[in-house]
């Protein structure tokens, strides 16, 4: 073969590559043909699966439907609809029942309790409450005892001279603040207090006030009080040189007659009384204090009759107290539930006991011993003794013979002719409340 014939090395290279480039695209356009649409394999499973699904599900419809129209179908459904909804219905029963008799109305965070299920507004005004309070009646007697003394210098003061610090004489009508009465009514009441305890040693007025166990004075201890006050003026440089101490204390005693002391002269229990109002017809009584508690009323607005009681405590440890459920009805005392000691086992943080009168079947009519055109009058506390020297004494409890108002039960006392109450008796503060009640 001539030269010319053969094809020169370059042109062999040529056409080599441009097979190579044939093949290499011939394979791309075959990869990316093979990448955007499955196999024939892969297609005609994918067709097998979507018949085989469509005739399941058309199967599954075809015995569903046999199923809705076989009446047996509805009635086990409905069967099963009832059960289920029952099981629902015990369960609230359940929670609702437990809930009930489960005693947590005790509040540790504020030292108060409220009633479970107790009496309600349809019915009642509320309860009221009977108690001893000895921190309260401190305060309240020394500033009785203050303006007692106040009074008395007032009274006498032709025979006294006070200068302030310039020299000038004071009007003691104008200065009720004056130190002096602190000084008489702490002296007078040092001596009260050593009448009653002949081992007192206090030197204060707030420690003899607790020590004295009545407000007012007795009728031994006006002589006590006066004798104090006209000796105090003495020692204290106050009365005037021309006058001498029998002299003050003749007067203290002719003012002592005059008819605005009177409210002085009587002596009562260091006893507090407050009412728990209802607020509407679904609510408890809530939120009562811890007192040394002598009882508790409950304040009918209509005639109802008294089925079931039950009432639930917390005593403090190492105390106890007693409990009886009575009734009153003009004279008579009839005792519904005998009466119970109490102590601190009675409640504890899984359980609690409870004081229960079942049958009682007690008729009890429109409580009486309220202010029928201030029904709050008592919902703040107010001692006894601020009432009597109020002039509303009568109108919540009943007088005494002999206008002695010491040592007695206040809880049978009540100006109402027909109550129910629970009576109790202790020597220290404790909790207490409605369990369970039915009207």
């Amino acid at each position: 073969m001539s030269e010319k014939e053969k094809p020169t090395e370059q042109e062999s290279k040529s056409e080599k590559d441009s097979a190579e480039s044939k093949s290499i695209e011939s394979e791309s356009d075959e990869q990316q043909e093979n990448t955007e649409k499955p196999s024939g394999k892969i297609q005609n499973s994918m067709n097998n699966i979507a018949e085989k699904a469509k005739a399941a599900t058309k199967v599954v419809g075809m015995k569903l439907a046999k199923i809705f129209k076989n009446p047996l179908f509805w009635k086990i459904a409905l069967v099963g609809l009832i059960f289920l909804v029952c099981l629902v219905l015990v369960d609230v029963v359940v929670s609702t029942v437990t809930a009930f008799f489960s005693f947590d109305t005790f509040n540790k965070s504020t030292g108060k309790m409220s009633s479970l299920h107790g009496v309600n507004g349809d019915s009642f005004y509320g309860a009221r409450f009977i108690y001893k309070d000895d921190e309260k009646a401190s305060i309240e007697m020394i500033e009785d005892y203050k303006q007692l003394a106040y009074t008395l210098v007032v009274d006498v003061k032709d025979y006294l001279e006070i200068k302030d610090s310039q020299g000038q004489t004071i009007n003691l009508e104008n200065y009720p603040n004056l130190p002096l009465y602190n000084t008489i009514a702490t002296n007078f009441s040092i001596e009260l207090a050593k009448k009653q305890d002949k081992s007192f040693t206090g030197t204060t007025i707030e420690e003899s006030t607790k020590i004295v166990d009545h407000f007012g004075l007795k009728n031994d201890e006006f002589t006590i009080v006066l004798n104090s006050v006209a000796s105090t003026l003495k020692n204290n440089n106050v009365i005037v040189d021309s006058s001498s101490e029998e002299d003050v204390l003749n007067k203290l005693n002719d003012s002592f007659e005059k008819e605005k002391y009177s409210k002085y002269k009587t002596a009562f229990d260091k006893v507090y009384v407050k009412d728990y109002l209802l607020k509407d017809s679904e609510s408890v009584i809530e939120d009562i204090e811890k007192q040394n508690y002598l009882g508790m009323i409950y304040m009918p607005k209509t005639n109802v009759i008294f089925k079931e009681a039950s009432y639930g405590f917390v005593v403090p440890e190492n105390a106890e107290i007693s409990v009886e459920l009575k009734q009153k009805t003009n004279t008579d005392i009839k005792t519904l539930k005998e009466k119970t000691k109490v102590d601190s086992s009675w409640y504890t943080e899984d359980d609690c006991e409870i004081y229960e009168a079942d049958n009682l079947n007690v008729i009890l009519t429109t409580f009486t011993a309220i202010n029928s055109s201030n029904i709050n009058e008592l919902e703040n506390p107010k001692s006894i003794y601020s009432l009597k020297q109020n002039n509303a004494y009568n109108l919540f409890f009943k007088t005494t013979e002999n206008n002695i108002y010491t040592n007695l039960t206040w809880i049978e006392m009540i100006n109402s002719n027909n109550y129910m109450y629970l009576e109790t008796i202790s020597d220290v503060p404790f909790n207490m409340a409605e369990y369970v009640v039915e009207y």
